[in-house]
């Protein structure tokens, strides 16, 4: 039966009407700009533009401004901020007023500024450390560096990763100058790293190490109202030391008696040409034999003890050097070694130097 050509007027029609509706309004809502947020819903931190201030008590140096900023998480400040607030951690000696006007009261070390901003619930805060002296005639800071030297930028510092380096971390040395190019002493300084995952750093200028990596390290000062800084980029390596604890290890928990002591760490990872430090406090002689020798020789700084697998040697109580030997390993590569008498083993990976 032939189909009237209305039949499809009459049935499609509406349901077309109903879809373009649809795609309309789809539509509508894709193309329909979305509303744009507070701009404090992206509230991130809020930073002074002074961290560490050198005042006198003497006028006109007694004073310094502070501002501080609301960002966002990228580092953009925010305008139309609410107020700041600031306090005095010591109010009789420092004194700071609404707008970050400092005044320094007495001479000391320690009392600093705190600005702090609310916003829906979310604080921040910032500090300024300042330190101050009765200095009538203060010098005027002409030059600021913690360059170690001056035509170089990146400090290779292999004794960085600090939580395992038997050396220690670094301390940044600070040269700060007048124009008469004297030294200018007790300044303030503060750093920061740019990277905390790579290393971080105190407001005594000690840099630690967290992992291997490059990361810039930042310090500033004003002093009696000039205000410079500085950077330096540090390549993070591994540690040019490791020590190896071989203690007395606890009973064997299947009651036959004290488990085999066991190398601690087992597996350490200097840079090449490090050292390795062995301490046994076993109370027995423990050995240590190497898969392959050949590249394992002498510390000549820690121990004059011979090169490649380590003879016998008994325990330290804390006289003496018996219970301790050490090797150096200038050679990239991985270096299995074990214990004939207590059957423990261990591994000394050395990684080589990166690229300059």
């Amino acid at each position: 039966m032939p189909i009237h050509p209305g039949f499809f007027r009459s049935r499609l029609a509406p349901r077309a009407l109903v879809l373009l509706c649809l795609l309309g309004c789809a539509a509508d809502d894709v193309a329909a700009p979305k509303p744009t947020p507070d701009a404090f819903d992206l509230y991130w931190s809020l930073t002074l533009d002074h961290h560490a201030i050198l005042l006198s008590t003497v006028a006109p140096h007694d004073t310094v401004r502070l501002t501080a900023t609301p960002r966002d998480a990228n580092g953009a400040s925010l305008t139309d901020a609410p107020a700041i607030t600031f306090r005095s951690t010591d109010p009789e000696r420092l004194q700071v007023d609404a707008e970050g006007l400092v005044r320094a009261l007495e001479t000391g070390i320690g009392p600093g500024i705190i600005a702090s901003l609310s916003v829906d619930g979310v604080t921040h805060t910032d500090t300024a450390f300042i330190r101050v002296t009765g200095d009538s005639a203060p010098p005027v800071l002409d030059t600021f560096s913690i360059h170690p030297g001056p035509a170089d930028s990146t400090i290779w510092h292999a004794n960085a990763l600090s939580s395992s380096d038997f050396f220690g971390p670094k301390r940044i040395a600070v040269t700060a100058r007048d124009t008469n190019g004297v030294d200018i002493p007790n300044i303030a300084v503060a750093f920061r790293s740019a990277d905390t995952t790579i290393a971080t750093i105190d407001q005594s200028g000690y840099l630690r190490g967290v992992r291997p990596g490059t990361v810039a390290i930042m310090a500033s000062t004003s002093v009696f109202g000039v205000s410079m800084a500085d950077t330096v980029v540090y390549t993070i390596t591994n540690p040019t030391a490791q020590i190896v604890h071989i203690d007395r290890a606890s009973p064997a928990t299947s009651g036959q008696g004290a488990a085999s002591p066991p190398f601690a760490p087992s597996e350490v990872t200097i840079a090449a040409g490090g050292r390795v430090l062995w301490l046994n406090s076993t109370g027995r002689d423990v050995d240590v034999v190497f898969d392959d020798p050949a590249h394992v020789t002498e510390d000549s700084t820690m121990c004059f003890c011979g090169s490649g697998s380590i003879e016998a040697f008994g325990d330290t109580t804390g006289v003496g050097f018996d219970g301790l030997r050490s090797r150096r390993f200038r050679v990239a590569g991985t270096y299995h070694y074990h214990s004939t008498i207590t059957g423990a083993t261990g591994t000394v990976t050395v990684a080589p130097p990166p690229p300059r």
